[in-house]
């Protein structure tokens, strides 16, 4: 089942007055991804950030905070996901999958 059908199909499990409103932007350089976060500096607002950028892993105090976490940190050893085309490939990869690193800004 699907997250959405379960939030449907289980309307009493949510608030009435939710006040979690997410938004995704995607940034292509770092003015962009600068000027963005600048806009959420302010406010109670919760920012983090998603990259797959190798060089952008957690540090160490990073997850000790619990403000940053990986997926698939292994993906990096093998230089990024491998493009699956044909059955063969798919039979010899070593890696399937990216790797993420979510960090809360503020």
């Amino acid at each position: 089942m699907g997250r959405f059908k379960f939030l449907l199909q289980n309307k009493s499990l949510l608030e009435n007055n939710i006040s979690f409103k997410p938004i995704s932007i995607i940034t292509y350089n770092e003015t962009e991804f600068n000027e963005t976060l600048a806009r959420f500096q302010k406010g109670t607002t919760s920012v983090w950030t998603i990259t797959t950028k190798c060089n952008n892993s957690c540090t160490d105090a990073e997850i000790k905070l619990n403000t940053c976490f990986e997926v698939r940190r292994d993906a990096c050893v093998y230089g990024g996901a491998q493009e699956i085309g044909d059955l063969s490939t798919f039979l010899t990869s070593k890696y399937l999958g990216d790797f993420y690193a979510v960090r809360k800004v503020h």
